[in-house]
């Protein structure tokens, strides 16, 4: 039996005003076999047969907006959930990333593997209000209690590449990602602070963190000894205000591209992985510090204010700031070139790659940070 008649032979199991336009649909070429097979998918997890030619409409729309709705469907049958054929795009959105945490903590669970933690704990401390997570099961109970996405680092730590604490103030659990580094004076760096539902900590919280951890924090204002890339500065402080935000809207990485010479670069586009339409991302806001300059009395000043930006305006500052704490910035207006920041929300780290015409310089300028300690990487 080809795989067509197997799926003519579902839709004959529908109501027949069901069935027969989508017998043709599929017949026709208009609706592909795949789409077909998870429209009747989500007819047998739904008992909702008699809507799913409404459904059929919406799967197209669902999936062309980046909707994981095939995904979900699979999940949800070998987890023996049942789904709404009604759900808005945020809830299928929502029930993925439930059922995926799940089936990472059964996963995780079933095989219980034990990590090999010992580089780690040379550089901490005996005690602190917390403890190393030291199994998959426990890495996957974390994932599950705080509902972020720390399971999916199972083969980083298996790997030695990355460790997990927990650490608790003021009542508060955090979860708190570990790299072991080649730097004697810094040999242990806090990649990742998150509690639940991904919320990022305030800066007492995250000094509180550091000096439990014994990881010095890198001021917000300190540049490096050559007056080069600043390591840390107002991009950063608001690269730690965008990271939670491009999580909670589940957006993968984001890269925004400059080009043109003399005046001021021109932004060329903001890329989201995966896309969102123009109106959604004007819609969502981010705090932001904007900084301007003046002269006073002979003297450049320097002022920041704190604004509500909409995430295409917060990217752009941001990009501008980075750029400027660069000694590129200015052969780049001068000469011409391009320009690329990008942004990864799994790692939580930002890299800045300028290509400038001056001839001058032999190699392009390229720089790559963690948000949350400002260490170069």
């Amino acid at each position: 039996m080809t795989a067509l008649k197997a799926l003519e032979g579902r839709m004959r199991g529908l109501p027949r005003k069901v069935a027969a336009p989508l017998t043709v649909l599929v017949q026709r070429g208009l609706l592909s076999p795949r789409t077909a097979e998870t429209v009747l998918d989500a007819g047998e997890l739904s008992d909702q047969s008699q809507h799913l030619l409404g459904f059929a409409v919406a799967v197209h729309a669902l999936e062309g907006s980046g909707v994981p709705v095939a995904d979900t469907l699979r999940m949800a049958r070998e987890q023996g959930r049942r789904i709404n054929l009604h759900w808005s795009a945020n809830r299928w959105k929502a029930e993925h990333e439930r059922l995926a945490r799940a089936a990472t903590l059964r996963r995780l669970a079933a095989e219980n593997e034990v990590y090999d933690l010992r580089l780690y704990e040379r550089f901490l401390p005996k005690r602190w209000p917390g403890y190393l997570i030291r199994t998959s099961r426990r890495l996957g109970m974390e994932g599950l209690r705080q509902r972020h996405c720390v399971a999916s680092y199972h083969r980083m730590v298996q790997e030695r590449l990355r460790a997990f604490a927990v650490v608790f103030v003021n009542r508060t659990r955090w979860t708190v990602e570990l790299r072991v580094q080649c730097n004697d004076e810094r040999p242990l760096a806090i990649t990742g602070i998150r509690s639940r539902y991904n919320r990022a900590p305030g800066p007492q919280e995250r000094e509180a963190i550091h000096a439990h951890l014994g990881v010095a924090l890198l001021p917000l204002d300190t540049v490096d000894d050559e007056g080069g890339a600043a390591v840390a500065g107002p991009h950063l402080q608001n690269l730690r205000r965008l990271l939670p935000v491009l999580r909670e809207q589940q957006i993968q990485q984001l890269r925004v591209l400059y080009g043109g010479s003399g005046g001021s670069p021109r932004c060329d586009g903001i890329d989201y992985a995966p896309g969102i339409a123009r109106a959604r991302a004007e819609a969502i806001t981010v705090p932001c510090d904007r900084v301007t300059s003046r002269i006073v009395n002979g003297r450049p000043i320097t002022d920041r204010t704190l604004e509500q930006l909409t995430l295409p305006e917060a990217v752009q500052e941001i990009a501008g700031q980075y750029m400027s704490a660069t000694d590129v910035h200015w052969d780049f207006l001068v000469y011409g070139g391009r320009a690329c920041m990008t942004i990864s929300t799994r790692y939580g780290c930002a890299e800045l790659d300028i290509e400038t015409n001056n001839p001058d310089r032999e190699e392009p300028y390229y720089t790559a940070i963690d948000i949350e300690t400002g260490e170069e990487t």
